[in-house]
């Protein structure tokens, strides 16, 4: 699946839309590229203020549709839009920041119409395999909203924000417990990873990948 981001010409302000940066850099895709997801994160969306949350919507709105007018037989989504990613909110039930995520997440109902599938963003923050579950339940839970298969993006690592853990491989039984998540609740997976690294197919995360896919269907 190929990945647009730089959709900026240069000078371009990033928290605008530069149509004819987007439809540039879509342009630019390999040929036969029918596959793709737009990973756009300079818009904000998790904000009090509305003006700024209803701007950052209609961007994202009127690049997917570009998208599908500039590319109209290609599948796409949007990384880690439509739902947003919250951690804590969840996690720790805070009313206000629960509030303010489905309030973003309810602005973006109309992507539905454009997207062929939803991408929610579930790397692992902290070594809390219980509130991991929570998050990621919540946030598949939410994505269900846009009407469209679900395919969460997991990280065999943890999340390099995370300066204590950054570079760390998550540990193998919390790592297949999130592959095993995804697989009952979505539709399937997409991993993320693996830059300026030497690949190496004995890894363990690697195996427990291998492992599901394996399993058969009715399991």
């Amino acid at each position: 699946m190929a990945s647009v981001a730089a959709i900026w010409r240069p000078g371009a302000p990033k928290d605008e839309l530069d149509p004819v940066g987007l439809k540039t850099a879509l342009r630019k895709l390999p040929r036969g590229t029918n596959t793709l997801y737009i990973d756009v994160e300079a818009w904000q969306l998790l904000t009090d203020d509305r003006a700024v949350r209803e701007r950052s919507a209609d961007h994202y709105l009127s690049t997917a549709q570009i998208v599908r007018e500039t590319l109209p037989d290609a599948r796409f989504g949007f990384y880690g839009v439509a739902p947003s990613c919250v951690y804590w909110p969840i996690v720790a039930e805070q009313p206000a920041g629960l509030a303010q995520w489905h309030a973003a997440n309810q602005l973006l109902l109309p992507l539905g119409e454009y997207v062929d599938f939803v991408l929610p963003s579930l790397y692992t923050f902290y070594d809390d395999p219980h509130g991991w579950a929570r998050f990621a339940a919540a946030s598949i839970a939410e994505a269900r909203i846009y009407g469209k298969p679900v395919y969460p993006f997991l990280w065999n690592q943890y999340f390099d924000g995370n300066l204590l853990l950054k570079g760390r491989q998550v540990k193998v039984d919390d790592w297949e417990a999130e592959l095993e998540l995804c697989v009952e609740r979505a539709e399937g997976v997409v991993l993320w990873g693996g830059s300026e690294q030497n690949w190496d197919p004995t890894a363990a995360w690697w195996q427990s990948v291998k492992r599901l896919l394996r399993r058969p269907a009715s399991s």
